[in-house]
């Protein structure tokens, strides 16, 4: 079972590039958290503590959870909170300051130093009645097997959830099956693929509310987003942006997937009854549809085999505590068969690769400010990026790297 920040570490870990069922459930994914808050709402406004809690992905980090996940990211939403920092001893901590790192998806902040011992750390978000979650198991193991986690039921909260809580309400995302049937001359294919949401309840009101939203949603489209649309890092925090908005990306997509159909079949009262917990549940299909030319080469071709230049991606970096770092960095030339990139025309700030990553300011130092021991093809791809010791001081935090 995969959470959002867990598929987007595959994605960042594997070799294999983004392919469209990639980009079908991402785009998937966030179209159906929009629909259920901003149709039904389906939101609670909360203010209370965060509590000090572990996570062995995050070892050299300080983590503080709430009660409640997932926290609502999305500023199309009317009349949501949504965190863009946290209140420390009543005093208010803006995201990036001392490494600080809000993810929504698992209802937590983040340090990137376990420096930070505080019993009065708070917070005021906005938490969805419906988490979202990808899942790859079996429906029977979903229902039968799985133990949940429930949201607290009174204002008495002494605690957060741990890492690997699965609370619900909550839907459960999975690819079922896709095919490709002809369409038109030139390649065109009709791409159909079934989606299936897994949907858990504590009672019949929530879930019958969930259906009729989705079940309504059958013959509408949702836009086919690419890796770089989808708004979360690995820690859950946003990439780019200090917020997201859902129907401000929309407008900017061209590609649309179509739903042909919904179907739904809801669990009768014997089946509800072994269910964990004993929720209510419901099984959701999805049928969708894209026009699309699946045997166009994606091949590009090169000198060597009679073509001109490969398209060279270049990168961003931001958020970084050196200020002069962040920017966009152009590709130059190939150093030791790997990219080499220049920031700015004074050709002072550079990413370069030696056996890892490094960003260099060449006028000031031959050591780099920042550093990765990450061997990737290219820098967005390195992972614990690391801070220079001299530069501690004027380099905090470690920025972001992206493609472009």
């Amino acid at each position: 079972m995969e959470c959002t920040q867990n598929l987007l570490k595959d994605w960042a870990v594997n070799k294999m590039k983004q392919t469209y069922i990639h980009n079908l459930m991402s785009s998937f994914y966030l179209w159906l958290d929009h629909e259920i808050l901003s149709r039904g709402e389906a939101f609670v406004n909360y203010s209370g503590k965060l509590y000090n809690s572990s996570d062995p992905n995050f070892p050299n980090s300080s983590t503080y959870s709430s009660p409640f996940r997932q926290w609502v990211y999305d500023s199309s939403i009317s009349g949501v909170k949504i965190p863009s920092g946290v209140f420390i001893n009543n005093t208010f901590l803006p995201k990036n300051t001392s490494g600080l790192a809000i993810d929504y998806n698992k209802g937590r902040i983040i340090f990137n130093n376990n420096l930070l011992n505080s019993n009065n750390i708070t917070q005021q978000f906005s938490f969805k009645e419906f988490n979202l979650y990808y899942t790859d198991e079996r429906e029977e193991k979903l229902l039968f097997e799985k133990a949940y986690s429930s949201v607290p039921k009174t204002n008495q909260i002494t605690g957060g959830l741990g890492y690997l809580d699965i609370p619900y309400p909550c839907i459960f995302i999975k690819h079922r099956s896709s095919e490709n049937n002809p369409f038109a001359f030139g390649g065109q294919d009709k791409t159909q693929t079934l989606l299936r949401c897994i949907a858990l309840a504590p009672n019949s009101f929530l879930l019958d509310g969930l259906i009729s939203i989705l079940n309504d949603s059958s013959r509408k489209t949702f836009p086919l987003l690419s890796a770089n649309d989808f708004p979360f890092n690995y820690l859950g925090d946003f990439k780019f942006n200090t917020f997201f908005d859902y129907l401000q990306l929309c407008g900017q997509i061209q590609d649309r997937i179509y739903i042909d159909r919904v179907t739904v079949s809801k669990l009768d009262e014997v089946e509800n009854a072994k269910i964990n917990k004993k929720v209510v549940a419901a099984l959701i299909d999805f049928e969708v549809s894209d026009i699309r030319s699946p045997r166009i080469s994606s091949f590009q071709p090169s000198p060597e085999n009679g073509g001109e230049e490969p398209i060279i991606y270049n990168t961003r970096v931001i958020n970084g505590g050196w200020s002069n770092s962040n920017g966009d960095y152009n590709f130059v030339a190939d150093l030791n068969n790997k990219p080499y990139y220049e920031k700015g025309s004074l050709g002072l700030y550079f990413i370069l690769y030696d056996n890892g990553w490094g960003v260099y300011d060449f006028s000031e130092e031959s050591s780099p400010i920042y550093y990765s021991n990450s061997n990737t093809d290219y820098p967005w791809e390195a992972t614990n990026w690391q801070i220079n010791q001299d530069y501690i001081s004027i380099a905090s935090p470690v920025p972001n790297f992206y493609a472009l």
